[in-house]
């Protein structure tokens, strides 16, 4: 589209807008990520979609295009939170956990008579493995009066 202006001058100025759209940044699913810090995108631009950390991807192409009418092709990409495995019981004790999925937590305790060696909670990493190890109950034992005398 084109405009002319007419200064008081007689000086004629012409100015030119752009017929073309552009595309403003998407807005992606929380665990999407996508490069730049780029505001406004021109046609025919391509876009490299990645998981954020902790998550990995599942479905779709990995790219959205800005097309002529200034909207993003469509995806189906997805990422999905990584799995940590299922943790092994204790022996003398109990541990508790929702799910195994990238941040859940595990809480473990000990019966009674015996104390923990190690942690009592673990976390899903980004890497799909669990920050502690489990840990070990061990039977509480003291000596009273001459005597050994174990919990449990």
């Amino acid at each position: 589209m084109e405009r002319l202006f007419l200064l008081c001058s007689g000086l004629l100025v012409k100015t030119v807008t752009s017929q073309h759209n552009v595309c403003s940044r998407p807005e992606l699913q929380g665990n999407i990520n996508m490069t730049g810090i780029q505001r406004f995108f021109s046609p025919g631009v391509e876009l490299a979609l990645s998981c954020k950390q902790g998550y990995t991807p599942v479905l779709g192409p990995r790219k959205i295009v800005c097309t002529m009418n200034g909207v993003w092709t469509n995806t189906k990409f997805n990422c999905i939170p990584k799995q940590c495995p299922h943790p092994e019981l204790i022996t003398n004790g109990e541990l508790f956990y929702e799910n195994t999925v990238y941040q859940s937590t595990i809480n473990y305790t000990c019966h009674e008579g015996y104390t923990m060696t190690g942690s009592s909670s673990a976390v899903c990493q980004a890497n799909g493995t669990w920050s502690k190890p489990a840990p070990e109950c061990i039977r509480i034992c003291i000596y009273s009066q001459g005597e050994l005398i174990c919990g449990g």
